[in-house]
């Protein structure tokens, strides 16, 4: 018995250790679709985009009085602001696309952080798989112990050798035991057990029966 509440615990502490954390992989979700919401990378891209419009409007002036340059000064002076506007365009796009990639780095680790949650969280679901196979295994073996000790105990009770209890026979081996239970919990529990509904109860369910509410109890 000790057995089935040791692996029941665990199974317990689990499930508990599950549900934290699941509180933890709601966080990352929506610490990480906040972030995704401000569109970083779209905020990026409109960096110096003021600046850079009112650069390129200078160069395409600048190219077109280099086009319809009367002489070679004029022609010099034109190509020489046009290759300053565009200097200036290369220095602020060169800030913006930093900018962007920054952004892009941002959110991929962050997108990794949540991964890492969410993996993480696997492993809590796996210990809670593992911890549920052991409660079985623990209470099979449980069964397989006990219960050829409840079906002694059956031939004994059984004086008339009928091959089966009454509900007031099934009600004193409870008291003996120390097993309280109220009337309709003893109503469900027999009503649980006894598959054939002649109301007696057949040696196997007087064995599962007795191997049910001892797990009850042991788990209280």
């Amino acid at each position: 018995m000790q057995t089935v509440i040791v692996a029941t615990q665990q199974l317990d502490a689990a499930v508990t250790a599950e549900k934290q954390h699941s509180q933890l992989v709601d966080r990352s979700k929506r610490k990480f679709d906040r972030y995704a919401g401000t569109q970083p990378e779209a905020i990026a891209n409109t960096l110096h985009a003021h600046e850079l419009a009112e650069l390129d409007t200078q160069y395409q002036k600048h190219m077109q009085a280099v086009a319809q340059a009367k002489n070679p000064r004029h022609e010099h002076e034109a190509t020489k602001l046009s290759r300053r506007s565009m200097e200036k365009m290369q220095v602020l796009l060169a800030e913006r696309d930093e900018k962007v990639n920054q952004a892009r780095v941002e959110l991929r680790a962050r997108h990794r952080d949540w991964d890492r949650v969410c993996v993480k969280h696997t492993q809590f679901d796996l210990n809670i798989n593992n911890a549920r196979t052991v409660v079985q295994q623990a209470k099979v073996q449980f069964a397989e112990y006990y219960g050829k000790h409840f079906q002694e105990a059956f031939v004994l009770l059984d004086e008339d050798g009928s091959g089966c209890l009454d509900h007031a026979e099934i009600r004193r081996i409870l008291v003996m035991l120390e097993l309280d239970v109220d009337d309709t919990e003893f109503e469900a529990m027999i009503s649980l057990v006894d598959e054939d509904g002649t109301g007696d109860i057949s040696c196997d369910e007087f064995v599962d029966l007795m191997v049910r509410r001892s797990m009850e109890e042991a788990n209280k």
